[in-house]
């Protein structure tokens, strides 16, 4: 029963010599003595022995309970574990790089080192963080998201001792179903690229890499831990499981290649190489880039799959990009069961790197590297020298590859798993061996020459920002948006009056006393609970906390704190967590404010708000104006494709006619005579309708020829606008995204100028002015500041005369071209050009598109529009806008009808679709750009596009 796992429960009675173990949180990310996984997060998610300091899981000490204790070690217990809770908070930003190793995050650990990222930070993590920490893979985004989940919920499981003791009682269920040991199935590392659960917990597989271990028999994929708590018995069933024939990626290196030495490489990675250096010599590309620049996951999984099913041959790789063969080979490798340079051999190499000595690096390559490895390792340090080589030769590259060390110093050495935290306090030492194997090692290629890049200056030390650290320390709740000083009650509830339930702030306390200096004060229902902040010195510093005894070492970790833990274990009727975090900056602190201050600010906030509104409603409108314009374009395409339909099927009947010769048939000619007439009702009128006769057969036979050719040449002419049809919809549909693009990125600026608009009416309100007057204020202070909003009938007519005059001078500058035509023009250069010109300025450019021949820029609502201009035999036009275009197909659309089942019909239906267009859309054309530009320099833009109403009245290259 070797295969059986043996449960034990707890005896009293047994040796002393048994492990003491006592529930504990943890420091930091901890290796499980009995299977091998790491304990990590926030709660008691473990136990450690007080007699050696071994530590397990929850879980896995239900199988330890009788193991032997050596004693060996009663120190190192406080080291990483504590009695009491450690928050997340608490987290210092290794804390969090060594989480993202044992979670198989460790490719980013270190940007977020970089962007030192602590417990808070990472508590807060979104995506549109990790858009800026240049993290563009979706999949790595919801792999990162994922893990921060699970840390959160083990937070919540682990901190109440009952969770715990249900969760011993489902081990123990679950090993009295599933009894299995590891050893019943095969077992391999495996990576998947999208977000997976455990076949066994139901809990999800965290990273990127090596997310969990999956048996080559069954299929059954799991955790690490699960793989040694019990697990169902290893069967082989097709249908939920069907093994790959050739495993390539997450092989095992040795098991791939030959032993006898005939092979230098997988022949797979020498195909992926060939084709990157054949492809890179014909087109120059840059390769530090290819293998820089990572492709899509869910793409590259696929084609994963369907290589290791039917191998490397069925796969065309020049239908892929560079980039993606490139992302093949770095899987590859990352996927190995073992790194190319071994496990056994990272301490060896990597901690000694800077000081090992050449002879004994030669010594660890040649005599130490299984012969495979060494072969395969040779493979691909050859290629990667080449790659170095085409860079200096092609692209003039001088200096050394320090891309492709950083690239593959995380694929080709890692660490084993229970030293993987390692990886990221070495990822500098992984970059030296990369660089050091590459230059000092004998690979049997030559290298360029090169140069040492030089190194930064340092940055100069700044005496007065070191003196200033101190004290940086002790106000660093200042640098807290939500921290708003010294203010009162009343004028706290004037700041959350408007805010949702869970918003909140922290101010000063009023009695100022050093146990309790600060308050927090939320909205709750309406209404406003201030909530007393303890402080409690100690000697390690001062704690904090909303009750005591505090656990907080600082008022931020409190409010991460209670931004995901209820205030109900505070007080039951607070059933709600911290959420929005009201900003001191986001209004300024007014009360040192004048009033002529506050009102010039209140002015601008309202006028920004009424632009934001108007560009909000135009967006709205051009968005339902293009959805419906895009299924009118679908519907047509529907229309197209039954006309072609029944044009395919007359086709058919004229083919059997002509081929089965039906029309020399004495009781089928009136039956064909009749088809030819309807088809063609020209062709036969005047003909004799006796009896048929060899020429009325050869003549029918002609004239059933030349409408077969018809059909044909109208069926190519629907196609054509069927084809064209189709580009319009993936137009429109682009077009569309950009537009609900921009409207989401304008719906939280108006959400957040109508809430500073409020919050200044609130600021006037407190300084005792009412509505009536803070109205006639602000109509006083628009007649005389803001013209431009608030226009007086007298001011209206000066300043169209000043527009008049100044239309007069530039009149004759619109009729030439030099003014305001620019041939190589991108849409960012023409933005460039007129962000700063004022309403009615433009310019026309090239179109690099087929769509159209130009485009017009030009300023609208101090915001950059581009009309396309259009041009065909008859002249060119400005495209209609969709508000425009919808009115014209309505007009028309009870003329089109494309779906008329007659056979009478459908050369009617033809010529109404053939010029459909035509009558829909009667453009204002003119038979050159210059008098385009002069007809609507003295009309508006109105007449083709219903959204602007301007003219165009300054060439944007006019000479003042």
């Amino acid at each position: 029963m070797n295969d059986y796992i043996e449960f034990k429960p707890f005896e009293s009675d047994v040796p002393s010599e048994i492990h003491s173990f006592q529930i504990r949180s943890f420091l930091k990310p901890t290796i499980c003595f009995y299977c091998n996984d790491f304990i990590w997060g926030e709660g008691f998610v473990g136990y450690s022995c007080l007699k050696c300091s071994q530590c397990v899981h929850i879980k896995c000490k239900l199988f330890v309970n009788n193991t032997k204790c050596f004693e060996n070690d009663t120190e190192t217990v406080d080291k990483i574990t504590r009695k009491t809770l450690f928050p997340v908070e608490n987290w210092c930003v290794n804390t969090v790089k060594e989480w993202m190793a044992v979670v198989n995050l460790h490719r980013y650990s270190e940007i977020f080192g970089n962007y030192s990222i602590n417990g808070v930070k990472l508590l807060s993590l979104d995506v549109y963080q990790l858009y800026a920490f240049r993290i563009r893979d979706p999949f790595h985004h919801a792999a990162i998201l994922q893990a921060k989940e699970e840390l959160i919920y083990k937070s919540k499981l682990y901190s109440n001792i009952q969770q715990i003791v249900l969760e011993q009682e489902d081990t123990k269920k679950n090993l009295i179903e599933n009894q299995f040991k590891a050893d019943n199935h095969y077992f391999f590392l495996k990576t998947v690229s999208k977000l997976t659960d455990c076949s066994v917990c139901k809990r999800p597989l965290l990273g990127i890499l090596h997310q969990g271990l999956q048996c080559q028999k069954c299929g059954l994929l799991c955790h690490r831990q699960c793989s040694q708590i019990g697990l169902p018995q290893c069967k082989h069933n097709p249908e939920n499981y069907k093994p790959k024939k050739n495993v390539i990626f997450g092989a095992n290196l040795i098991e791939m290649m030959n032993q006898d030495g005939s092979e230098e490489a997988p022949s797979f990675l020498a195909h992926l190489f060939k084709n990157i250096e054949d492809r890179a010599s014909k087109n120059s590309e840059d390769l530090y880039d290819v293998y820089r620049l990572s492709a899509d996951s869910c793409k590259i999984d696929n084609l994963k799959d369907f290589i290791n099913e039917n191998g490397i041959e069925l796969v065309n790789l020049d239908t892929y990009d560079l980039n993606t063969v490139a992302a093949l080979v770095k899987s590859f490798l990352r996927d190995l069961q073992d790194s190319l340079i071994p496990e056994y051999l990272y301490d060896k190499l990597v901690s000694r790197i800077q000081t090992i000595k050449l002879d004994e690096l030669k010594q660890i390559v040649y005599e130490q590297l299984n012969p495979v490895n060494y072969r395969c390792l040779k493979f691909v340090m050859t290629h990667l020298i080449r790659v170095w080589n085409f860079q200096h030769k092609v692209r003039g590259c001088q200096y050394l590859p320090d891309k492709l060390f950083h690239i593959f110093r995380s694929i080709l050495i890692r660490p084993e798993w229970k030293n993987i935290t390692k990886i990221v306090y070495n990822i500098d030492n992984q970059t030296l061996v990369i660089q050091r194997l590459m230059l000092e090692i004998d690979w049997e290629i030559e290298l360029p020459e090169y140069k040492i890049r030089p190194k930064r200056p340092a940055a100069p030390i700044d005496h007065e920002m070191s003196r200033s650290i101190n004290s940086e320390k002790i106000d660093s709740i200042n640098e807290n948006q939500w921290f708003w000083g010294d203010i009162n009650r009343d004028e706290t509830y004037l700041v959350l009056k408007n805010c949702p339930d869970g918003s909140f702030l922290v101010r000063n306390s009023t009695d100022k006393s050093f146990d309790s200096p600060y308050t927090l004060c939320v909205m709750k229902s309406g209404l406003v609970k201030s909530i007393k902040i303890f402080r409690h010195e100690q000697p390690n510093g001062d704690f904090y906390d909303i009750e005591k005894p505090c656990r907080f070492d600082s008022v931020s970790n409190l409010v991460s704190y209670y931004s995901r833990v209820s205030l109900r274990e505070y007080n039951h009727n607070l059933n709600l967590v911290l959420t929005y975090g009201v900003s001191k900056y986001k209004f300024g602190k007014t009360n040192q404010w004048s009033i002529d201050k506050l009102y010039s600010s209140f002015q601008d906030a309202f006028n920004h708000f009424e632009q934001l509104t108007k560009k909000y409603d135009n967006l709205e409108i051009e968005i339902n104006c293009v959805r419906e314009d895009l299924s009118n374009k679908k519907l047509a395409i529907e229309a197209l494709d039954k006309i072609i339909e029944m044009y395919n099927q007359q086709i058919n009947q004229v083919d059997r006619i002509i081929n089965n010769n039906l029309y020399k048939k004495t009781n089928a000619i009136s039956t064909t005579r009749l088809l030819v007439s309807q088809l063609m009702p020209m062709n036969l009128s005047g003909k004799s309708h006796g009896d048929a006769n060899d020429d009325e057969a050869s003549q029918l036979d002609a004239l059933m020829k030349k409408n077969k050719e018809k059909l044909e040449s109208r069926i190519k002419e629907f196609n054509i606008k069927r084809e064209n049809l189709k580009d319009e919809v993936d137009y429109c549909n682009t077009f569309l995204s950009q537009l609900q693009e921009e409207l989401d990125l304008l719906r939280p600026e108006l959400v957040e100028m109508r809430k500073k608009r409020e919050n200044y009416h609130m600021w006037l309100i407190q300084r005792g002015e009412n509505d009536d007057k803070i109205q006639n204020n602000l109509e006083r202070m628009s007649k005389s500041n803001l013209k431009e909003s608030f226009e007086l009938p007298q001011e209206t007519g000066m300043v169209f005369s000043e527009s008049q005059d100044f239309s007069d001078k530039t009149q004759d500058c619109h009729g030439n071209s030099l003014n305001w035509f620019l041939a190589d023009c991108t849409r960012e250069q023409a933005i460039e050009i007129l962000k700063s010109e004022p309403n009615g300025t433009y310019l026309v450019r090239s179109n690099a598109k087929p769509n159209s021949k130009y485009i017009l820029s030009m300023v609208c609502n101090e915001e950059i529009k581009h009309i396309l201009i259009e041009e065909n035999n008859s002249g060119c036009f400005l495209k209609s806008s969709y508000a425009r275009r919808k009115m014209a197909f309505n007009s028309v659309r009870d003329e089109q009808d494309y779906l008329n089942s007659s056979t009478m019909s459908l050369n009617s239906s033809l010529e109404e679709t053939k010029f459909g267009d035509n009558r829909s859309e009667e453009e204002i054309k003119f038979k050159t750009l210059s008098e385009l530009i002069l007809f609507y320099s003295k009309n508006p833009i109105k007449l083709a596009n219903l959204t602007l109403d301007y003219n165009l009245s300054k060439p944007a290259f006019l000479k003042q």
